[in-house]
């Protein structure tokens, strides 16, 4: 990979990328409108979301856990954790081993998953960047930057779990030494834990600002300039360092429209009756969101200069040339 790092003169449009994504979305997706194209980008953009996918675990212990609603007026806080206490050091051999087990098919399954969605992530960029929507193509010529997102996102999940484990370490020890013995003696314990519980707010907020700006602009970078992930986070540093208004600026607006789509993706779902919350089919049912999403941090990253063109020249633009890379600011080869 191209270990470069390519300066940055200009400065990022806002309002003038939202107005091309905005177009560049309507030229994809509606000129002319094709149900095979909406389809393969809903592939595209489902498989790009694989790599923020979340797991969560249930379990249920005996005890005072095992209650119906009539009974939980009487629920006891501490009788509850030391159900939990004692039932961990009761079953502490079968634990170790069938947890070995299930987080060893968990990591391999969780690393495919990951892996499968850093592809996808790279083959959206390239996708709207290019418009081509072919899955094979978009899948076997990001290759080199999806590997090296992997292995960012792979490292960037360690240090989460291991920042996790150590505020989860000290809560679990809290809560054993300092078990209220009624719900109105909640509060002490509360306080106990609150320095853990800010900890764990800013490091959740942390990690998902450095999710959204990966996906936002580093991995656009990683595409364009043919870097590896690390040295495009250089990259985007001094683009940064000159244009942080602006990118503030965007996430703030991504964070506007983001929750006005929820709204409307649950009003889908209700009105579906699911269905279109089902995988690929409510990505295919809101491309032109997803695409719109993905463009935007692009332009704002092509008003920065030739070096930063991502896109190919639309059809109206009337050319007959091999594929480019074209903006007001000039027009260079792909790398």
């Amino acid at each position: 990979m191209t270990e470069e790092i390519a300066p940055t003169p200009e400065r990022m449009r806002v309002v003038e990328s939202l107005d091309s994504a905005i177009r560049r979305t309507r030229q994809i997706l509606f000129t002319p409108f094709e149900f095979k194209v909406w389809l393969q980008f809903g592939v595209i953009i489902f498989l790009s979301m694989l790599a923020q996918l979340k797991l969560s675990f249930s379990f249920r212990v005996p005890g005072s856990f095992r209650r119906g609603w009539g009974e939980m007026a009487e629920f006891d806080p501490a009788e509850a954790f030391r159900d939990v206490d004692r039932w961990v050091h009761d079953h502490l051999p079968m634990i170790f081993v069938l947890g070995s087990v299930v987080l060893v098919l968990l990591l391999a399954l969780g690393l495919l998953i990951l892996w499968v969605g850093c592809r996808g992530q790279l083959m959206l960029v390239r996708a709207v960047a290019r418009r081509r929507s072919g899955i094979g193509e978009n899948w076997f010529d990001t290759r080199t930057p999806a590997n090296s997102l992997f292995k960012f996102k792979v490292a960037m999940y360690v240090l989460a779990m291991a920042i996790f484990l150590a505020i989860a370490v000290p809560a679990y020890y809290v809560c054993r030494d300092v078990v209220p013995t009624e719900l109105s003696a909640l509060g002490p314990l509360l306080i106990r834990l609150m320095p853990l519980l800010i900890l764990a707010i800013i490091a959740s907020l942390t990690f998902a600002l450095i999710e959204v700006l990966l996906r936002s602009f580093i991995v656009p970078i990683m595409y364009r300039q043919n870097q590896s992930c690390l040295v495009a986070w250089r990259t985007f540093a001094h683009v940064f360092h000159d244009n942080y208004l602006p990118i503030l600026g965007f996430l703030g607006l991504r964070l506007a429209y983001t929750f006005g789509f929820a709204f409307v993706a649950l009003f889908a779902c209700c009105f579906t009756c699911t269905v279109g919350a089902w995988p690929v089919i409510h990505q295919t049912l809101f491309a032109p969101y997803y695409v719109f999403d993905r463009a935007f941090p692009m332009y704002m990253l092509e008003s920065l200069g030739p070096q930063h063109c991502l896109f190919d020249p639309m059809p109206s633009e009337g050319t007959t040339e091999p594929p480019q890379f074209r903006s007001q600011f000039g027009t260079i080869n792909p790398a």
